[in-house]
C-alpha cells in the first residue's frame, strides 16, 4: 500500500506493508487525512513518531471500517469512521484503536470525510483545553488561556 513518510526532509509516497490489525483496533480504507504542525515537523526531522508508531504521517484519518480486530463489535464494518492516531493516518489503509474512533454520518459524501478528518484533532484539543483545563472565572465562564490556545485552529475552535 501507499504511505507519505518524511525524507531528507520532504513528503514522499512510499510503498509499506499494511498494517496488521490487533486487538482492539480497526483497519481503515482512508479517503481523507488531516495534515498539522506535528506531520510538518516530523518531516523536518524535529518530531520524531512516538515509539511503535509508524513512519508515516498524519494524526487524523477519515474513511470506510474495512476490519476489525478481536474485541471490537463488528458493527464498525463498512461504516464511515474517523479516528486519531499516533501516526499512520496519510496511507492508503490506517490502523486506529476503536475507543478513539467516531463514527461519521457522511452517508458516502467525500466532504463529510475530509471535514472529519480536518476538525478531528482541533474539536479534541479545543474541548479537552476548556473542560479538563479550563479556568472557571467568577463569572461561571471559561477563559481560554492564550498559552493553551494561540492563534491556531485549536484556538479558532476554542472560540467557537
Amino acid at each position: 500500500m501507499w504511505s507519505v513518510q518524511g525524507v531528507d526532509g520532504v513528503p514522499v509516497l512510499v510503498e509499506v506493508e499494511r498494517p496488521p490489525v490487533g486487538a482492539g483496533e480497526i483497519l481503515l480504507e482512508v479517503v481523507a487525512a488531516g495534515v498539522n504542525r506535528a506531520d510538518l515537523l516530523q518531516v523536518a526531522g524535529h518530531y520524531p513518531p512516538p515509539a511503535g508508531a509508524p513512519q508515516t504521517l498524519g494524526l487524523e484519518a477519515a474513511g470506510t471500517v474495512v476490519e476489525v480486530g478481536p474485541g471490537v463489535d463488528p458493527v464498525w464494518l463498512g461504516r464511515a469512521a474517523v479516528a486519531l492516531v499516533e501516526g499512520g493516518a496519510q496511507a492508503q489503509f490506517c490502523v486506529a484503536h476503536a475507543d478513539l474512533a467516531l463514527p461519521l454520518p457522511v452517508s458516502g459524501r467525500l466532504n463529510g470525510y475530509v471535514a472529519g478528518a480536518a476538525l478531528l484533532e482541533a474539536a479534541v484539543t479545543a474541548w479537552h483545553n476548556l473542560v479538563d483545563c479550563g479556568f472557571p472565572a467568577d463569572s461561571g465562564a471559561c477563559r481560554a488561556d492564550s498559552r493553551r490556545f494561540g492563534g491556531s485552529g485549536h484556538g479558532s475552535g476554542a472560540a467557537s
